[in-house]
């Protein structure tokens, strides 16, 4: 096996995905960030940059605590050791906002979301290929439960440049389509309207819409999310991390309802912690 081939391997490992399931999304990915028109216009990823967007669930005989000690205290700082990486941050959920929700498409209860950026595919596939990506591949199998996760690539659209920062309180929403409407019917209106009226939104200090270009496992990669959105709020202790109330925010949030199924998304509150700062984005 080539250094290639064992990259792929472990990456498809680290994902909850088969080498088979891997390949293929890597082969999807250039035609799918190359797509023409409003819609691909709307985003604003970084040239070449690849993004892995990862809903990891914890192996069912740990505890919340055990598994928050190995992921933010040993798993994430030994990314710094990955050749490649150029941003890595750990969104822990907190309380019981990730518990099981049996009304949403992603039902099963999970314990945060990995964001891995890599400056290029062969960046990728030749970091995980090195003894600290298999190292750190192979301490994450200690206490993830990989069936349980999710991994996808997704090309980010920043409508609101967000305060990336150790400790910040933000809002993440896996976003689920309403019923006769289609997944492209969804983004363009996601990724359109909708971004528009955010960015008028008082309080809004960090909005972006993570768009899933393909995802590791499954033939049809929208099957139980349409699309992740992280949202950050400026209003202090008040509310902890809560909306801020405007006419603006109100229209926004009626403008979601035209599109988005409530009962079947999920809503989950979590803290940053950045192991590697991710590239600068601008919206």
């Amino acid at each position: 096996m080539d250094a290639m081939d064992e990259g792929l391997s472990n990456l498809g490992s680290h994902l909850g995905a088969t080498r088979r399931d891997l390949m293929a999304a890597i082969a999807a990915l250039p035609a799918a960030l190359a797509l023409p028109g409003a819609l691909r216009a709307a985003t604003t990823p970084l040239p070449a940059s690849i993004k892995l967007l990862s809903i990891v669930a914890r192996r069912e005989a740990l505890s919340q605590d055990k598994f928050r000690q190995h992921w933010l205290g040993i798993h994430g700082p030994m990314a710094r050791e990955v050749p490649g990486l150029n941003g890595f941050i750990l969104s822990e959920a907190v309380g019981d906002s990730a518990a099981p929700a049996p009304g949403a498409n992603y039902a099963s209860r999970f314990d945060g979301i990995a964001h891995i950026w890599y400056p290029s595919r062969d960046a990728m596939r030749d970091g995980m290929a090195t003894p600290g990506s298999r190292a750190w591949i192979a301490d994450g199998d200690l206490f993830i439960d990989r069936a349980a996760s999710r991994g996808y690539f997704v090309s980010e659209q920043v409508v609101v440049p967000p305060p990336r920062g150790e400790g910040g309180l933000k809002h993440t929403a896996l976003l689920v389509r309403k019923a006769g409407t289609t997944h492209e019917q969804f983004m363009a209106h996601w990724a359109g309207r909708h971004a528009e009226l955010a960015r008028g939104v008082p309080g809004l200090v960090g909005c972006v819409f993570n768009h899933i270009e393909t995802g590791m496992g499954a033939q049809n990669p929208w099957a139980e999310i349409d699309g992740i959105a992280e949202i950050w709020w400026d209003s202090g202790a008040v509310n902890m991390g809560g909306r801020v109330d405007s006419p603006q925010a109100t229209a926004w949030l009626a403008d979601g309802d035209l599109f988005i199924d409530r009962a079947r998304s999920r809503n989950i509150v979590s803290l940053e912690h950045a192991m590697i700062d991710p590239p600068a984005v601008h919206g």
